[in-house]
């Protein structure tokens, strides 16, 4: 069945794009650090939010690569990815512990508190969801334009090469 095999894609993408998560000790503070970062940049409510927005795009490309696809299908298929990327929401927000101490001194993990403490650090909490969510969006359009012209230009390189 075609809705299987993209499914299936898609999870395998998901898959292959994630890292292994081979635990590093980390240090009492740095873990600190990190975590409070992230409560005060409301890490788990935003992992909800682009949950949705993710889920949201994922349906609309797979509305338009399969455009027999119907409402009810979508929305089951909708209902399934949210419950699942739900569920693994605090898990991956304890993951993030060992990226920020990857990318970030103790030093900067503090500046980065000292910021988000600030009116413009709060500002940018609550309006990076819409950033993205309207990023996405731009993607997607830009997308769509560019993926008839990237056939049109695969096909015409192939067709040079020698193959049909």
């Amino acid at each position: 069945m075609r809705y299987g095999a993209v499914l299936i894609f898609i999870l395998h993408i998901f898959g292959a794009s994630a890292p292994a998560l081979a635990e590093q000790p980390i240090e009492p503070e740095t873990r600190a650090l990190a975590m409070k970062l992230m409560e005060l940049t409301d890490a788990t409510g935003n992992a909800h939010k682009a949950a949705e927005i993710m889920s949201t795009q994922l349906l609309v490309g797979l509305q338009t690569a399969i455009p027999e696809l119907t409402k009810q299908l979508a929305s089951m298929m909708r209902e399934e990815i949210m419950a699942m990327l739900e569920d693994q929401i605090e898990t991956m927000t304890e993951d993030f512990i060992p990226i920020y101490a990857r990318h970030f001194t103790k030093s900067e993990l503090r500046d980065l508190i000292a910021f988000y403490s600030t009116a413009t650090g709060q500002k940018t909490i609550s309006v990076m969801p819409l950033i993205l969510q309207d990023s996405l969006s731009a993607t997607l359009t830009r997308m769509n334009f560019l993926i008839p012209k990237m056939k049109r230009q695969i096909r015409a390189r192939l067709k040079e090469a020698g193959y049909e």
